[in-house]
């Protein structure tokens, strides 16, 4: 479980909702299972009111499902839902690769060569939480040299089951390419080759598919 302190300024229902998510999408709070609203205000130091309006919240995003009498569930992975953020950030991400390819920033390139030489450090260790993070990243590096940070914000709202699946593989699959896949991109879009860097986007986001029958072997609770 993933433990961190509230911000300054930030309200109570949002850190609940911080929290909530991020254990979530961490698998901390394992599909299927239940999230009792007492235990998460007294982990964090908040009334129920809060962690309440927060487990709305992760409702709406399709994280938690609530049964009238039995209460609050983390919701299992849909694929239909994997697929469908994949699709948006697949036709955001390569817009995104045009417009960083028509004039990449070396400061950016910058932040993308040290961001994959992290992950490289990170790929071989136990704890795959640092990678996960970095993997995210990456990506937001790639929104942030386009000048498109609240596109990504966007991305990042309706990721929550293709990022449990992300997690799951990380942690599962022996031979994961997602380094090998950042360091194509990089060298393509350092090279401005829109065309190749496009196409190995396309891979990157769509290994799931290639994966799923292992995953859904092997957490066959995980999955609707």
């Amino acid at each position: 479980m993933v433990e961190f302190e509230r911000l300054a300024n930030e309200k109570a229902s949002e850190y609940a909702y911080r929290y909530l998510k991020k254990n979530i999408v961490g698998l901390g709070f394992a599909p299927n299972s239940k999230i009792c609203e007492s235990d998460i205000a007294k982990k964090l130091g908040l009334s129920r009111t809060p962690v309440r309006e927060a487990l709305l919240e992760l409702v709406k995003n399709k994280l938690v499902v609530v049964y009238p009498q039995r209460g609050s569930f983390v919701s299992k992975i849909d694929y239909d839902l994997v697929e469908e953020s994949r699709f948006v950030r697949l036709v955001l991400e390569k817009a995104i690769i045009d417009i960083v390819c028509d004039k990449p920033d070396n400061r950016f390139l910058e932040k993308l060569e040290i961001n994959i030489r992290n992950q490289k450090y990170y790929l071989d260790k136990e704890n795959k939480m640092n990678l996960m993070q970095l993997d995210n990243e990456f990506h937001k590096i790639l929104f942030e040299m386009a000048n498109k940070l609240q596109t990504h914000e966007l991305v990042e709202s309706i990721s929550g089951h293709f990022d449990r699946l992300r997690n799951l593989s990380i942690n599962t699959i022996k031979d994961i390419k997602t380094v090998s896949d950042h360091e194509k991109i990089f060298e393509a879009i350092k090279s401005c080759d829109s065309v190749k860097a496009k196409e190995l986007m396309e891979i990157h986001l769509s290994r799931h598919k290639f994966e799923e029958k292992i995953l859904r072997e092997k957490y066959s609770d995980y999955f609707d």
